[in-house]
């Protein structure tokens, strides 16, 4: 994260998303969010699933201190928000934290809404969008792993792309280990 935060220099205009937060990743994630004033960092937006947040080293579980670390970040002023896959687990994170935690599932796949209808609804409400002085980056950490919808990326850039051909959109993503890409080859070409 030190050099995602050097190279790419996010501000408060940018966000950081984990689609599934592990601990070792928000940790990383934070220690270089609090290099910048919270009224210039970019806001961090958390998905716990229940699998990696408690993955720690020791053993020891690990999501009641990151539960305890938000709570610093947020009383700081920097902008943390979390949801999570379930309802279930978004009640318990919430009674832990003392703040509401949102629902997000795992995305269904298709669009409810044509791409042309929802881009002609938005230049409606909003006009004209000014043209990004920098090209929109996504990066993609810990993209590399099947578990983790590697091979569903190239459909997501896909559908991305064909939102707005004319956006300035730049993926960046992890090679997966030679041992596992021998038999994935012809995809990540």
């Amino acid at each position: 994260f030190a050099t995602l935060f050097e190279t790419y220099r996010p501000t408060k205009v940018d966000a950081i998303i984990f689609p599934s937060v592990d601990y070792y990743g928000a940790f990383g994630a934070f220690a270089a969010l609090q290099k910048i004033a919270p009224d210039d960092a970019p806001p961090v937006y958390l998905r716990f699933i229940g699998v990696m947040e408690n993955a720690k080293s020791d053993g020891l579980p690990g999501l009641l201190l990151m539960l305890r670390q938000i709570d610093k970040l947020t009383q700081a002023g920097y902008s943390v928000n979390l949801c999570a896959e379930t309802p279930r687990y978004a009640d318990h994170l919430a009674l832990e934290i003392g703040s509401p935690v949102s629902v997000v599932p795992y995305p269904p796949h298709g669009n409810p809404i044509a791409p042309h209808e929802r881009r002609v609804a938005d230049e409606d409400a909003a006009g004209e969008a000014d043209t990004p002085s920098r090209p929109y980056i996504v990066t993609c950490p810990g993209s590399s792993r099947l578990d983790k919808g590697y091979l569903s990326l190239l459909e997501i850039f896909r559908k991305t792309r064909a939102l707005d051909p004319n956006l300035q959109i730049r993926f960046v993503t992890q090679g997966m280990p030679i041992n596992e890409a021998i038999y994935h080859s012809q995809y990540t070409n």
